[in-house]
């Protein structure tokens, strides 16, 4: 009769264990649901916030060897074509996914390479004032 009362304590300590680790699993399922459900309904309500994440890791790590401009924000652009753009000096370097970076305010350019984290073009910015007033 002991033996059967200790089989039986066994099976239950072992159902005991693997409902627990269930109970972990269901758990731990439902918290990574709710937060990527969060994030999801976060970017759906203000899409720009993606813009606006990698735009602050772009200057945080470009700022860390290279002061830029404090009182602007600059436009974010990607290399999307580089062939389209190789034409220009300061694109002949530019890879598909480089990111530029415009300041009008301060009228500079800055060429960054996120895979390397290295600036690899930097120029003056030059506005045709006449263009933008034809358009005006």
């Amino acid at each position: 009769m002991k033996n059967i009362m200790h089989i039986k304590g066994k099976q239950f300590a072992t159902r005991k264990i693997l409902l627990f680790g269930v109970l972990i699993i269901v758990i731990g399922l439902i918290s990574f649901t709710s937060y990527y459900y969060h994030q999801y309904q976060q970017i759906r309500n203000n899409p720009d916030i993606i813009t606006e994440k990698e735009l602050e890791s772009i200057t945080t790590s470009i700022n860390r060897f290279m002061d830029l401009p404090e009182d602007e924000t600059p436009t974010l652009a990607t290399i999307t074509d580089k062939e389209e753009l190789s034409d220009q000096q300061f694109f002949k370097k530019a890879e598909v996914g480089d990111k530029v970076l415009i300041y009008t305010k301060s009228l500079k350019a800055i060429l960054y390479r996120p895979s390397s984290k290295r600036v690899i073009e930097f120029a003056p910015l030059i506005l045709d004032i006449q263009d933008q007033e034809d358009q005006l």
